[in-house]
């Protein structure tokens, strides 16, 4: 027997002969439902996929949410379903031999920032700050929180860029409106369902990033499997026509100790967040990092896209050093062998 792990509905219905609900915390089985790998394309499918939702959201359905809820409960559910293969070996009781530590061993993350060159040095395993269960409460319902565990494997940023922004700010054109509207009435999910790349800013926000800084590039890997990024910091600018990628074409330099990124050219098709908010090949990113001490970077982005956007927008974060840590192996797996591959 295979136990498969899975928080999408409709990978669970393909793959499974067996679907165990789990409910909140203890994680005790709610339901049981046999599958078979039935397709959620056709009639007896949807009626399963129906079910299932029924049986997940049956304990506060008549809870009162705030705003989109049940939306977002629909869409968040598969940001990370495709982490079913993290795993690897980390090396036991090893130190970084760099970091200041105090007496009791412990790093000093309040240390003054280290440098290269002159310039602060971001390398580093890092982790954008989580949001807190309760803003997820808030905003979706507790029913999200109650069957959604990987929460606190990305921000609230991933869901939504707009997630801080009120509804009658959003500076949406029509064009993005329409798009949005369609994506989340397909039924596709945020492009990682897919094992496909989750782009920016979303790379930067689920589970951690290695910034690998040398004196012509910065080198970053991404915990949740992404495509490493190559940042040039030696001077050269971005090409006129970039070949559209996932992850973009990225060149930074510095103002004074801040490094600025700039980054364009990308797969249409990706989605910018799960809300399925678009992006055109043509957007540029914008990232401003500065690593203020030994444990803590700031980190703002702006999004410039005229094609579906009215004006610049953007959000902060800070981004916490993992000392000592390791990346993980991250492997997507399974959720390839679906007909229909990636979000449209």
């Amino acid at each position: 027997m295979i136990l498969f792990v899975t928080h999408s509905i409709e990978e669970a219905i393909r793959v499974g002969n067996r679907i165990l609900l789990l409910s909140a915390y203890p994680g005790t089985v709610k339901a049981e439902i046999r599958s078979s790998g039935i397709d959620q394309t056709d009639r007896t499918g949807r009626l399963l996929s129906s079910r299932i939702h029924e049986e997940l959201f049956s304990d506060v359905r008549d809870k009162p949410v705030q705003g989109d809820a049940v939306r977002m409960s629909s869409i968040v559910a598969v940001l990370v379903a495709a982490a079913l293969g993290y795993g690897g070996a980390q090396w036991l009781n090893s130190r970084e031999g760099k970091i200041r530590r105090g007496p009791d061993g412990q790093p000093d993350l309040s240390a003054p920032a280290p440098r290269l060159n002159g310039k602060p040095n971001l390398s580093g395993l890092w982790e954008a700050e989580r949001t807190p269960t309760s803003e997820f409460v808030r905003v979706m319902g507790p029913g999200e929180v109650a069957i959604q565990p990987d929460l606190n494997d990305i921000t609230k940023h991933v869901i939504n860029v707009f997630w801080d922004v009120k509804p009658t700010e959003l500076p949406l054109r029509p064009e993005a409106v329409a798009l949005t509207e369609q994506r989340q009435k397909s039924g596709r999910d945020f492009q990682t369902a897919y094992c496909l790349p989750s782009g920016l800013p979303a790379a930067t926000l689920i589970l951690n990033v290695k910034m690998i800084q040398s004196p012509d590039e910065i080198v970053v890997l991404h915990g949740n499997g992404d495509p490493a990024r190559q940042i040039y910091i030696d001077g050269r600018t971005l090409p006129e026509h970039p070949e559209p990628s996932w992850m973009g074409t990225s060149a930074g330099h510095w103002q004074d100790d801040t490094l600025v990124v700039e980054t364009t050219g990308f797969q249409e098709r990706a989605w910018l967040d799960a809300f399925g908010h678009p992006r055109s090949e043509t957007m540029r990113i914008t990232e401003r990092y500065r690593r203020r001490d030994v444990g803590h970077m700031d980190l703002e982005m702006t999004f410039d896209d005229p094609k579906y956007y009215t004006k610049p927008f953007g959000f902060k974060t800070t981004l916490n050093l993992l000392p000592d840590g390791h990346m993980l192996e991250y492997v997507c797996m399974e959720n390839q062998q679906f007909r229909d591959v990636g979000p449209k």
